[in-house]
């Protein structure tokens, strides 16, 4: 039997992220460009692709705000101009924004991850207070991932710059300004501080939340934790609703000594801020605990007294009732419950929870959530009906999760319905369904590995090569066509790299040649296995003269971090040249924020693609030599 073991929630988490970041490259243009509050903006928008409807979605900043306020406006079609129009109206706090284009599938365009923006003016055409500042913030990459732009931190500087010239007084701008120039290397430390006591001592609003984040900051920089607690306790007595409450909370669940402590803060924090965007991971760390101490009971009437409760609860606590026991004796009565809890799991995922819309999202972004918790649901509920032979019951699962597919099927639904036309004998299916996986490149080496022993046991005989080498050229030019779409164009100071021996690496020179560059550190824990399969990557272009491959370690802590660093490679024996960036210039130059990454720059010295993190090397490596291979053309 095929079965393949997987991670629901990393998986939907994943589609999610992807369905999101398709890019068409059109033109956006705003009448006005920089608009006053309360007036109507006319959007103009064009592309080559013709879409049956189009959404503009507007995220809206006020001055006090971390997060947007997403809304949605419909665009209409000019078949005569081949234009898109749309408009809508600036809400009176609103002091800076962002737009991107979505169709009725979540296919986007986000200005190559840069967003349009438009900035508030006042009466006298100047650009309101704290617009800058939102500005500058938004190139940080602090936002949620619906609406985060590609991170930029000198435009970031530039903006709060620009806020501190016109509204001196705005505290967390200076504060922002100065912090953002000590990460840059603008300033020393002795600057920074000398300019944070300054800025500590200026009067604050003891009633404006950026105000408190600011002084605070400030204040922690300076080694005064107690006063910075002392001033967030305050405001969050005030105001128990706001962001800083949240963090104030936030702060007593991690010094919780026990899991009942633990669960009681929890089921407060919950109650108290039903919004919060911690709140599915806090339902999670709670249902872990009480499994871990074999609580289950205990567990779930915790759950139901709840009115809402994500159904990733319900389902993480369902698998765990399918582990317990793999007595024969005792399937029945875990299957019966495990069916129990996916039953209200389906119940949760489909209720009206509007209430709970995080104000970063729109309603069809809500809804595209919510149909993808209701698609994570019902794989978990077929695989409980896979574990217990239930396959009539399995089978009507997975066509109900493949209905509500709304664009791509995901891996995941191709792997449950391999698991289950393998359990009930039909290799020809299996076969069929695991070929379809690998050409809409949505399979896994365990796809991948099970398709070639179904095709030898069915097609003794056959050369199996041509047949897939097909397949995946079929899959590979369907990606590298929308590749085509994702690429930055970005120009960045990308300079000169130099090993722990000694020898200088010019990046700024390197016209002609495809360059390949991952970001690590010796402290990184996912770093190493990022960087053994980016050391074999490397070793198959290692004829190839026209492609350069380049690992960087930044960030490095310690004083000697050139030791460190050539005994980290001296254990690991990678062959793959490294590179050492003491001062981590480059990984702010390009944008970075954490480890492992890596970035593509093409033969025309610009970057072209910026990668973050590592899932495994099956993906890795596919999705790497694609951009290879559409940038060596």
């Amino acid at each position: 039997m095929f079965r393949l073991k997987f991670s629901g929630l990393a998986v939907s988490f994943l589609m999610f992220v992807l369905a999101f970041s398709q890019s068409n490259a059109g033109n956006l243009t705003l009448s006005p460009e920089s608009p006053k509050a309360g007036s109507t903006v006319n959007i103009v928008y064009q592309t080559n692709s013709r879409w049956t409807q189009l959404f503009a979605y507007i995220y809206g900043y006020e001055g006090s705000s971390s997060f947007p306020k997403a809304r949605q406006i419909s665009l209409s079609y000019d078949r005569n101009k081949n234009k898109y129009y749309g408009s809508f109206k600036v809400p009176e706090n609103e002091v800076f924004g962002l737009i991107k284009i979505s169709n009725l599938y979540e296919t986007q365009d986000d200005n190559r991850s840069k967003f349009w923006d438009y900035q508030i003016v006042d009466n006298d055409n100047n650009i309101v207070r704290s617009s800058y500042l939102q500005a500058g913030i938004s190139y940080l990459g602090n936002s949620p991932a619906n609406c985060s732009r590609r991170v930029d931190f000198k435009k970031a500087l530039k903006m709060l710059k620009k806020e501190n010239l016109l509204y001196p007084n705005n505290l967390q701008a200076l504060i922002g300004a100065v912090s953002l120039r000590l990460d840059l290397g603008l300033i020393t430390n002795a600057k920074f501080k000398q300019k944070i006591e300054q800025y500590a001592k200026r009067r604050f609003n003891k009633n404006d939340e950026n105000d408190i984040k600011s002084i605070t900051r400030a204040l922690r920089t300076l080694n005064k934790q107690d006063k910075a607690e002392e001033i967030e306790k305050q405001f969050a007595k005030r105001f128990p609703k706001s962001e800083t409450a949240q963090e104030v909370y936030m702060s007593k669940l991690s010094q919780a000594e026990n899991l009942e402590d633990f669960s009681d803060l929890v089921q407060d924090f919950i109650k108290a801020f039903p919004k919060s965007s911690n709140r599915e991971r806090l339902f999670s760390a709670l249902v872990s605990g009480y499994l871990q101490s074999k609580k289950h009971e205990e567990i779930e009437k915790i759950l139901k007294s709840f009115r809402t409760v994500p159904s990733s609860a319900y389902t993480q606590l369902a698998s765990a009732v399918v582990e317990t026991d793999d007595d024969d004796e005792n399937i029945d009565v875990n299957l019966a419950k495990a069916t129990e809890l996916m039953k209200i799991a389906s119940n949760e995922a489909v209720k009206n929870k509007t209430h709970l819309k995080p104000v970063y999202m729109n309603e069809r972004e809500w809804e595209y959530k919510r149909n993808q918790d209701y698609i994570r649901v019902l794989e978990a509920n077929a695989e409980v009906y896979l574990w217990a032979k239930n396959y009539e019951a399995a089978l009507a699962i997975l066509e109900k999760a493949e209905a509500a597919c709304m664009n791509e099927i995901p891996g995941t639904i191709y792997a449950l319905y391999i698991d289950f036309y393998s359990s009930t004998s039909n290799a020809e299916q299996a076969l069929e369904t695991a070929t379809k996986a690998i050409k809409n490149s949505q399979s896994s080496k365990s796809i991948e590995d099970y398709h070639k022993i179904l095709f030898d046991s069915l097609r003794p005989g056959s050369d199996y090569e041509p047949f897939i080498s097909n397949i995946k050229k079929i899959a590979r030019n369907k990606r590298i066509q929308k590749l085509m779409h994702k690429k930055l164009n970005m120009n960045a100071d990308l300079g000169v790299i130099k090993s722990v021996s000694g020898k200088a690496l010019d990046l700024d020179r390197q016209q002609g040649r495809v360059v390949i560059i991952e970001f690590w550190s010796t402290w990184c824990g996912p770093c190493r296995e990022a960087m053994s399969a980016f050391d074999r990557l490397a070793g198959k272009y290692a004829l190839r003269s026209d492609i350069v491959f380049a690992a960087v370690a930044v960030w490095e802590k310690g004083e000697n971090v050139s030791e460190a660093v050539n005994d980290f490679l001296t254990d690991a024996e990678f062959k793959v040249p490294t590179y050492l960036d003491e001062k981590s210039e480059l990984p702010k130059n390009v944008g970075l924020t954490g480890l492992p990454a890596r970035i593509y720059i093409g033969k025309n010295g610009k970057v072209q693609f910026i990668e973050s993190g590592f899932t495994d090397e099956y993906s890795f490596k596919r999705d790497s030599e694609d951009k290879i291979e559409l940038l060596s053309k």
